[in-house]
């Protein structure tokens, strides 16, 4: 989450922290049910996310947040056949990978053999015996290789080459083949992301297919095999004017559902950004509320706005709906085994609600504090807010109205500034005070903001990609007000 990593035990509301919140991480999964491996920072600068081989750690959970290191130069990892073992992809050489096998947090074992070329994602096959590749060749800058390694022989095979493509993410091997999502890293025609593909192959060396069942213009974000092997979830667009949802392909018969209906949810589609559940009855996303890229003014606190951040979501799949059916209604993650999740950092996950329930919350003004028949008020300049840069001397003005008929002495203002970037805690507190706010009188109060990226105790450069502005007014005759502007910058 930002960088650091905790675990719940779903259905239940206590929420366990195993890293610092200034450790940068990208992945995490569990070594059995007391400890888990975490891959953070890199091996030569920590906390750089591009493409360096990174270090690979163990983190016990025992009351303590530090972490022991178990290898380094790892360039990727994946679950390995059993619920207690990793898989690991290392660097073992200039231009070559190898792979290795972690049991209860610990390396096991590193299988024989090569792999020309950096391996950028892994999954084992239905059998255990051998594990599909996403491989970078040298001098590349995408992973348009496709490998299949036999764990026992130590035998490297080159299965598909996808010429201009690069595979994003891990394959996904099942029975009926190995599915990836491949494309372009330029952008689409017009200026538009990206577009991908979801495809199909054979462990046999040979050309990949589209995916058979998805439709010819399915623009696709990432995808996971369930743990039967029998569906795919995928997370994508039905063309590339259509929204983002989340669908279920039936590998047996090429059925392929909507289990969302989106119109103003912003799912993410990166690789990491879809889990299924243990049983696989559900499937676990994230998401937040539609944003315009404008900066946006809520009549509430700060920590009430769940649906401006993205948030973990719980996807009921038992019975998907047919494409164009109803919306189906989305719950917080609530079943019945413990979870481990990680958000990559830009990405905002709020806790608080993780178990009880919708996230949804009416945000009109008409419901926040300094409304509903209250006489103060406040209201923020939104010329000035869309003007505001990252940097020092930015200038907000907020406008302090008493709407009543009776005078306040004064209006005690707070205005906090923080990140939307959890790893980040430092906030900045402006305050001032109007003096004597008469019935029916607006004052403006003008604050001069630094809206400086912050810096990481660590050296990392976190990502922020919004500043959070709350604004409190209170006064000694018992009113008060709120206002939050999400900006973002």
């Amino acid at each position: 989450m930002d960088g650091y990593v905790v675990d719940k035990v779903v259905g239940g509301d206590e929420v366990t922290r195993w890293t610092t919140r200034d450790f940068v991480a990208d992945e995490a999964e569990w070594a059995g049910d007391e400890a888990m491996t975490v891959l953070g920072g890199t091996d030569e600068v920590v906390g750089m996310s591009d493409g360096r081989p990174k270090t690979l750690y163990r983190a016990s959970g025992e009351g303590s947040l530090g972490v022991e290191k178990i290898a380094s130069g790892i360039l990727a990892v994946g679950a390995g056949p059993k619920r207690e073992q990793v898989l690991l992809a290392q660097k073992v050489g200039p231009g070559e990978s190898g792979i290795a096998l972690l049991r209860d947090g610990r390396v096991d074992r590193i299988y024989a053999g090569s792999v020309e070329g950096r391996i950028t994602g892994l999954f084992p096959s239905p059998d255990g015996e051998r594990v599909a590749l996403a491989v970078r060749p040298a001098g590349s800058g995408l992973s348009n290789e496709l490998h299949v390694f036999d764990l026992r022989e130590g035998e490297d095979r080159e299965v598909s080459s996808l010429d201009g493509r690069g595979i994003l993410g891990s394959p996904q091997w099942t029975d009926r083949g190995i599915y990836f999502v491949a494309g372009s890293d330029q952008p689409a025609e017009g200026g538009g992301p990206p577009a991908y593909d979801l495809y199909r192959t054979d462990p046999e060396p040979g050309a990949p297919e589209p995916a058979p069942g998805v439709g010819a213009d399915f623009v696709a974000g990432s995808a996971s095999v369930s743990p039967d092997g029998g569906s795919l979830a995928v997370v994508g667009r039905l063309n590339p004017k259509s929204p983002v949802n989340l669908y279920v392909l039936d590998l047996a018969s090429g059925d392929f559902a909507a289990v969302t209906t989106n119109e103003d949810m912003e799912i993410k589609t990166g690789p990491d950004d879809l889990a299924w559940s243990p049983a696989g009855a559900s499937v676990a996303i994230v998401a937040r509320g539609a944003s315009t890229g404008e900066p946006e003014v809520r009549a509430a606190p700060a920590d009430d706005l769940l649906d401006d951040f993205y948030n973990l979501y719980e996807i009921p799949v038992l019975n998907p709906a047919p494409r164009g059916g109803a919306v189906r209604e989305t719950a917080l993650w609530a079943s019945g085994a413990a979870l481990a999740f990680f958000v990559t950092a830009g990405a905002f996950l709020l806790l608080a609600n993780l178990a009880t329930g919708s996230s949804e919350k009416d945000l009109s003004p008409e419901q926040g504090p300094g409304k509903s028949g209250q006489a103060l008020d406040l209201e923020l300049d939104e010329g000035r807010l869309a003007s505001l840069e990252a940097g020092p001397g930015q200038r907000l003005r907020v406008a302090v109205q008493n709407a009543g008929d009776r005078g306040f002495s004064s209006v005690n203002l707070t205005l906090e500034v923080s990140s939307g970037n959890t790893a980040v805690p430092e906030t900045r507190y402006y305050r001032h005070t109007v003096r004597g706010l008469q019935a029916g009188q607006t004052r403006n109060v003008d604050f001069v903001l630094n809206l400086s990226q912050s810096e990481s105790t660590n050296g990392a450069a976190p990502t922020e990609p919004q500043k959070i502005l709350e604004v409190r007014a209170t006064t000694p005759e018992g009113r008060s007000a709120v206002r939050t502007a999400i900006v973002p910058l």
